[in-house]
């Protein structure tokens, strides 16, 4: 950041560097002393300062922003105190067998209230059926995508691309084999597209999920497997998900999107907690409210759109995600903000 002169005037201003700097200390309510302090112990001109400052003030682009900035303060402010309300409720994620289509859709869907399922998946093949023989057996040729080396990266997640890496399947099985903790090596939903049809022999593995699926639902899931110690750092997704486990099990740390004030949402549908399950780096007036289950092998979760998740795989593991709802779950057309925020 520099003073310019300007070559027709000879009048000293500002560079863009320190406009920007000025502009956003206003809009997040810096104390004017303390800037024209911070500006003078960089060396600029007492005149120069209050020129740009009263220039910033008045100019109609901070007073447009000023008024959106009110706008989202008000939503800002909806969405803390609806989460503060939140620690009043004793309830955890709820728990049922099994649920009928309307009670679900009415009580769960519409209301974005997450649940767990225990015993909608009995008639599932892969629940008897899977084990690392069986799944090599299935598709031991097969050439698959997945994701590695994520340990130098602890945004991993939010750049999975850089860690999409092919290997044969029997390769993989055979790091599996070798058991232990790691967090370096999963194939994810984001290998989904890549090992649809090298994977393809596994999806007569899977059953119905009667009245709340609909469509050709076996070619929409998406394939997790892991050895134990994989994490999903803290997101949520644009969609209404159903997270089923077929092996292992998974520790779950859910936030409501009443929470999002407090999630440290930087980018996208990231937090800067990322693999902190416990928010542990928050001061205690501004951590998230939490809830945390466990989801063993057959049961499934219902995670509503906007959910805040952290999701740890406390054994060797295998889940599948789906999204194919019978009620409207296209609500990520609408969605622009992949950005930093």
């Amino acid at each position: 950041m520099n003073v310019q002169t300007n070559i027709r005037t000879g009048a000293e201003t500002l560079d863009d560097g320190w406009r920007r700097w000025i502009a956003e200390n206003l809009l997040r309510g810096a104390d004017r002393g303390g800037l024209v302090k911070a500006m003078l112990d960089a060396g600029l001109d007492r005149l120069l300062i209050e020129q740009e400052l009263r220039s910033a003030e008045q100019h109609p682009y901070l007073l447009a922003a000023r008024r959106l900035q009110a706008r989202s303060a008000k939503q800002h402010w909806m969405a803390s105190t609806l989460g503060r309300l939140e620690e009043l409720d004793p309830r955890g994620v709820e728990r049922r067998e099994t649920i009928n289509r309307h009670t679900f859709f009415e009580e769960f869907y519409a209301r974005n209230r997450p649940l767990i399922l225990t015993r909608a998946l009995e008639d599932w093949p892969a629940l008897s059926l899977w084990s690392l023989d069986y799944l090599e057996q299935a598709a031991g040729a097969e050439t698959v995508e997945i994701q590695a080396g994520r340990n130098v990266d602890p945004q991993y997640e939010q750049y999975s691309d850089n860690y999409k890496r092919t290997t044969t399947w029997r390769a993989f099985l055979t790091a599996l084999r070798r058991g232990g903790s790691s967090n370096d090596f999963y194939l994810t939903a984001n290998n989904g597209a890549a090992n649809r049809q090298a994977l393809a022999a596994l999806w007569q593995d899977f059953g119905p999920i009667d009245g709340l699926l609909s469509g050709d639902w076996r070619e929409q899931g998406f394939l997790w497997l892991g050895p134990r110690g994989t994490i999903t750092p803290w997101h949520h997704d644009l969609t209404n998900n159903l997270l089923v486990q077929l092996m292992g099990r998974k520790r779950i740390t859910l936030a409501s999107p009443a929470q999002t004030p407090r999630m440290r949402n930087h980018c996208h549908c990231y937090s800067e907690f990322g693999q902190d399950a416990a928010c542990s780096g928050a001061e205690v007036e501004d951590k998230p409210h939490l809830l945390q289950c466990e989801l063993g092998s057959g049961e499934l979760i219902f995670l509503p759109i906007g959910w805040w998740h952290h999701v740890e795989a406390l054994d060797l593991s295998a889940s599948l995600t789906l999204t194919n709802f019978e009620g409207p779950n296209d609500f990520h057309k609408s969605y622009t903000s992949f950005d930093a925020l």
